[in-house]
């Protein structure tokens, strides 16, 4: 039986961040037309004691410990992926360990696919951008930089300055994802790579019906309903990973080799299969501690009260370990490549 009690224990201990990249100025194009339909909000924007959250202008309290649930994401993420970083043909844009070549992270978050990449690639120059400040621990390599910005107002490179670029999560930070996309498009080389790894706005049980799955985990189903609702309310897209980021990219003439794959990320170790037991024990965490993360969200673009919200949790958190309530994380791998005109 799946100890939720231990796991939530076992994840309050927190990392303490103190290498600190300071914003750095370069290049900035025009911004991208309807950019002020994109949200400057990111949940990556978690420092220190001076956490906070800003949604057009409104700043809310952030959880301190965002740090330690996205190191968790991404490891979850790894693991699903075969222990690797990406699915993507990222070698084909990045030959011989990435020489002559760049790679964009864009909502780089804690950094550390940028900086896992910046290792597995150690000739490429790789930049992390996000709205907040990266603090890492580690000596970070001399091929990786961070840079703090805004790219609601504009990726700040120049045309074709990227032969790869890469997202992943952003579903709470973009609004607009045509905008986006079409940004991302511009600073990629002709030729380039463009990859988009990206949810949705609820959590499910993979492989029946939207009604059995309803049936086997009420309480995640309804709590994902407010995520929906919430999400819609502040002109989000909860269902970009699914529908929006795949529509956008082939219908964009610029692009070719489109290809998209499917994974998911169980939420807590239901599964037999190693890989997915393996995946679900670093979910865990992340797991518990979202209903928390989302409780602003919800209790404010829902407008119900936070007695309401506290009865949506009690009943999310009596699926979570409950046999039969299968629940993953669903996630879309989009990726294409620049025509070379």
């Amino acid at each position: 039986m799946f100890d939720k009690s231990n796991a939530e224990a076992s994840s309050s201990s927190l990392r303490t961040y103190s290498q600190y990249i300071p914003p750095r100025q370069e290049y900035r194009p025009p911004s991208p037309p309807n950019s002020s339909s994109m949200s400057s909000f990111s949940i990556h924007s978690s420092i220190e004691d001076q956490a906070f959250r800003m949604d057009n202008g409104r700043v809310y309290q952030a959880q301190n410990d965002d740090y330690m649930r996205l190191e968790g994401q991404h490891d979850a993420l790894k693991v699903r992926q075969g222990g690797k970083n990406y699915l993507a043909p990222f070698q084909e844009v990045l030959p011989e360990d990435g020489r002559d070549c760049r790679l964009l992270d864009v909502g780089t978050g804690t950094g550390i696919w940028a900086l896992e990449m910046a290792s597995e690639f150690p000739e490429a120059e790789v930049t992390g951008v996000d709205l907040a400040p990266v603090q890492r621990p580690e000596i970070l390599p001399n091929n990786l930089s961070y840079l703090m910005d805004d790219v609601s107002k504009g990726i700040p490179f120049p045309d074709g300055y990227f032969d790869a670029v890469h997202s992943r999560l952003l579903l709470a930070g973009i609004r607009n994802w045509k905008s986006f996309i079409n940004e991302v498009i511009r600073v990629v080389r002709p030729g380039g790579l463009i990859v988009f790894v990206e949810d949705i706005g609820r959590f499910w049980v993979d492989d029946v019906s939207p009604e059995e799955s309803r049936k086997r985990a009420p309480g995640v189903s309804k709590w994902s309903d407010y995520i929906e609702m919430a999400l819609t309310e502040r002109g989000f897209d909860s269902n970009a990973g699914s529908k929006a980021i795949p529509k956008l990219i082939e219908e964009h003439t610029l692009l070719s080799e489109r290809q998209t794959v499917y994974t998911s990320l169980p939420l807590w170790p239901w599964s037999t299969d190693p890989l997915l037991k393996k995946t679900g024990e670093l979910m865990i965490h992340d797991t518990l501690s979202m209903p928390e993360t989302a409780r602003l969200l919800v209790v404010d673009g829902c407008s119900i009260p936070n007695q309401r919200y506290d009865e949506l949790v009690a009943d999310y958190m009596a699926d979570i370990g409950r046999p039969g309530a299968n629940v993953v994380l669903p996630v879309w791998h989009h990726w294409a490549r620049k025509k070379v005109e």
